[in-house]
């Protein structure tokens, strides 16, 4: 999985290089190949955090609901390159599924999500151990947005004035 998310990412920026290359020539990607990049990475982002909603929209389509409770909440803090503090919170949820198996999943939550409170999950029949709250799809429509309208504002700085 790893692997196919780095070279998708490889390729992506490759592509916004070459797009580079084709709308501005070779001296223009050449000082500017480290925008590009950023830009690439970014689009890259936006693209996969797409693809991800796309493959677990179903989930929330056709999947089962289920009344569950959040069990435990988790939450890691990261450090950017810039310093910029990013936290993610994840929950633990037990839901029962209607042949009465006990089951539990870990979804992306609010910060205010506390342990012991209701919440609804979202579970494949076929495959109970997918499961997700509605929580879990905002996170990827954020990302998805944020990257590609940051992406967005970098390629119109790099075309409208010349610079980042």
């Amino acid at each position: 999985m790893v692997r196919k998310a780095l070279a998708a990412l490889c390729l992506w920026v490759v592509l916004v290089a070459l797009l580079g290359l084709a709308f501005w020539g070779y001296d223009y990607a050449a000082n500017h190949a480290p925008a590009l990049a950023t830009a690439g990475a970014l689009g890259a982002t936006a693209v996969g955090a797409a693809v991800m909603i796309v493959r677990e929209l179903p989930l929330y389509r056709r999947g089962v609901p289920a009344p569950g409770t959040v069990v435990s909440v988790s939450s890691r803090t990261s450090r950017g390159s810039m310093g910029v503090a990013n936290t993610s919170h994840t929950a633990t949820v037990r839901f029962r599924t209607p042949d009465g198996v006990q089951r539990t999943a870990l979804c992306s939550c609010k910060r205010e999500t506390k342990p012991g409170e209701p919440c609804v999950v979202y579970y494949d029949p076929t495959e109970p151990s997918r499961a997700g709250t509605r929580a879990s799809l905002g996170a990827l429509v954020g990302l998805a947005a944020f990257c590609a309208v940051t992406m967005a504002a970098a390629l119109w700085c790099l075309v409208v004035f010349d610079r980042l």
